[in-house]
């Protein structure tokens, strides 16, 4: 099981690379201006949920991809964030994906193929990643700690 996963800062910007991402979403969807602009304020949006629930979050991208988030504390003062995601959770809504094509400038049947390569994940597969990035960001608050 794989999902795309970064580190954000307490500004909600990006401190790693990002890792296992879909061919949409840096292929395709990040290639367009407005695609990467609505991206980053996703990210920064998913992140700062998380500081406010202070706990892993779930939430749909602009995409219609399922997200995680989970804050990154030490000693109660949030320091960053994870997020991991770019999972699918139904089948492609055509008509919708082709409009928000126009909207991106992006080719609609490359779009598409592309949506369509990334997995359809169940609600187990979910919750066993937020187990994995509530236990990463436990670990990197206590990593913070200690330094």
């Amino acid at each position: 099981m794989v999902f795309a996963n970064i580190i954000l800062n307490v500004d909600g910007s990006p401190i790693t690379t990002s890792t296992d991402v879909t061919r949409f979403c840096d292929g395709l969807k990040r290639e367009s201006l407005l695609g990467r602009q609505m991206c980053e304020a996703c990210d920064r949006k998913g992140a700062m949920a998380c500081i406010a629930e202070e706990k892993c979050i779930t939430y749909f991208c602009h995409a219609g991809l399922k997200e995680c988030a989970v804050p990154i504390m030490m000693e109660g003062r949030y320091i960053g964030a994870i997020l991991g995601g770019q999972i699918r959770v139904d089948e492609v809504d055509e008509e919708k994906t082709r409009a928000l094509c126009v909207e991106y400038d992006v080719d609609p049947d490359k779009y598409i193929e592309a949506l369509n390569e990334i997995k359809i994940w169940s609600q187990e597969e979910i919750d066993r990643v937020e187990v994995v990035l509530n236990a990463s960001a436990d670990l990197l608050s206590d990593m913070a700690l200690q330094a």
